[in-house]
């Protein structure tokens, strides 16, 4: 099944931020893990969105370091704060199937929260892969906490019922709807913040797990308010796939009644644990076709 990808849309782009701030210490911390685990001299960010991860690897002035996305509104905003933070990075706006024929293979590859959006994802992988160099790392990482971009695994990295029972029953309630509605999501092979399946198929392609690395834990924080207006304007995957614009605002106003319907107040900061995982692969001889 293909997805779109919403970040060609600048409007999207625009409101990019809705729970997806990441501190900068955890930013830091994580990149560093991967630096100290691999020390490559060259790597590139496939899929780098507002540059969360790309940002404070061209903070290591050692290392030639690329970007790859397929917006190219995003590629303005990062290119806007790369040249604001006076930090250097090569961006390319393309497709990352394509990656073999921009770049000679690096020393690392990484990528994080994309595998959702290739029509194929085993394919984009398989292509990926092929800019690594032998012996060099491809990173494959996730935000393990409740990403509203993964909420098809609901329950499954956190937010129990003893966190916030309010929140989840607001998403359960949502997907429910979506199904009355007769516009269901429907879960992609490779969700974005699932990453066992893309792991696996690395592994058996002949990739060779080199270690598992996590920050630590901060709180995200939301509103129901907010995630209400990210349901009107489609800001993330989950609640645009397969809804027309006149759809999204139908279901926001259905879930923001559903809230006074049920006092749940709206402007109420609501929070839940997240930390940031990857999975560290090294590529030892020929991968298998």
């Amino acid at each position: 099944m293909r997805q779109e990808n919403i970040y060609l849309d600048k409007k999207v782009v625009e409101l990019y931020g809705l729970s997806r701030i990441i501190p900068d210490t955890i930013l830091r911390e994580y990149c560093a893990q991967i630096v100290s685990q691999t020390s490559p001299k060259s790597l590139c960010d496939i899929g780098f969105g507002k540059g969360s991860t790309l940002i404070p690897f061209s903070e290591y002035l050692d290392i030639d370091v690329y970007g790859i996305d397929s917006s190219e509104e995003m590629s303005k905003a990062v290119y806007g704060e790369l040249s604001r933070r006076e930090l250097k990075a090569t961006i390319i706006t393309g497709d990352a199937h394509l990656l073999p024929s921009f770049l000679n293979p690096l020393d690392l590859i990484h990528t994080k929260a994309v595998t959702h959006i290739p029509s194929n994802p085993f394919n984009f992988l398989s292509c990926i892969s092929e800019s690594v160099k032998n012996n060099g790392y491809l990173v494959i990482g996730r935000e393990d906490s409740q990403p509203e971009d993964n909420l098809e695994n609901i329950g499954k990295y956190g937010l129990n019922n003893s966190e916030d029972p309010i929140l989840k029953e607001f998403y359960r309630t949502y997907f429910q709807m979506r199904e009355e509605d007769g516009k269901p999501f429907i879960r992609p092979d490779m969700p974005a913040g699932d990453y066992d399946n893309a792991v696996k198929y690395l592994i058996e392609k002949g990739f060779v797990f080199e270690t598992e690395i996590s920050t630590p834990f901060w709180n995200k924080e939301i509103t129901l308010n907010e995630i209400i207006e990210s349901i009107r304007n489609g800001t993330f995957t989950v609640f645009r796939q397969g809804c027309t614009p006149r759809d999204m605002e139908q279901h926001a106003e259905l879930m923001k009644n559903y809230c006074l319907n049920n006092e749940y107040s709206l402007h109420e900061t609501r929070s839940y644990p997240a930390r940031l995982k990857a999975t560290i692969l090294k590529k030892s001889g020929e991968l298998k076709q």
